[in-house]
């Protein structure tokens, strides 16, 4: 028995069953400055080049140009992108992976991205996921305080605050914990060390990518008020 007998029935399942995305980031306008190949890696500036050379680059715009039915090229791939516009080709992406659902993450903060009701357009559920640190800095980009004001009370009633204000409009919570302190969270964070995390992050938001940036200890209280929070709920 070849390899495609063998699992002709395992193929034939995944091509027909609705996939729900869960982890959808928005999609942006073709005026944003995000370049196509950046959907490939994530690397930037000079690295970003090195994109092309790499495997999962040459499979993907394989797999892309068979889809669009072009030669296997960047510079092709990119022509008909801009020749068939946006609604297109979401529409052909969308059909052509059989999605069902998508769960948006609120996480990435690109150029130009489209509103929440806008990805309706090419899918038949779409739902929200806010993640507390990009919350956070929320906060921090509306207040018309200056970032030295803050205490680590009026900050964390402010975010409670603003996390109620959302908590119809989302099916779930996300933390990026895991990228800066591997899920330890510490659940007897002392005051003084949490805002003196608060401090540090404050100081540093030029940095341009706070969300990635933020310091464990201060995670450590948005993540408990959040759990305590949607505990009570």
């Amino acid at each position: 028995m070849d390899m495609d007998a063998k699992y002709a029935d395992l193929r034939r399942a995944a091509e027909e069953t609705a996939v729900v995305d869960a982890h959808a980031h928005d999609l942006v306008a073709a005026g944003s400055t995000l370049p196509f190949i950046g959907c490939f890696s994530e690397a930037d500036g000079d690295a970003l080049a090195l994109a092309p050379h790499s495997l999962p680059f040459k499979r993907s715009l394989r797999d892309i140009a068979a889809l669009y039915d072009c030669d296997p090229s960047l510079e092709k791939v990119e022509e008909f992108r801009r020749a068939q516009g946006l609604s297109s080709i979401t529409s052909k992406c969308f059909q052509a992976a059989n999605i069902s659902a998508l769960v948006v993450d609120d996480v990435s903060t690109l150029d130009k991205t489209l509103e929440l009701e806008s990805h309706k357009a090419f899918a038949p559920k779409v739902y929200r996921v806010v993640g507390i640190e990009t919350l956070a800095e929320t906060i921090i980009n509306e207040e018309s305080v200056v970032g030295s004001s803050w205490t680590l009370d009026s900050f964390t009633e402010a975010f409670v605050a603003k996390l109620k204000s959302v908590a119809n409009k989302i099916v779930g919570l996300k933390s990026m914990a895991a990228h800066r302190s591997g899920l330890e969270i510490d659940p007897s964070v002392s005051k003084v060390d949490a805002e003196d995390g608060l401090r540090k992050e404050l100081a540093s938001l030029e940095t341009g990518n706070w969300a990635y940036d933020i310091a464990p200890l201060f995670i450590c209280v948005l993540f408990l008020k959040t759990k305590d929070l949607s505990s009570a709920k």
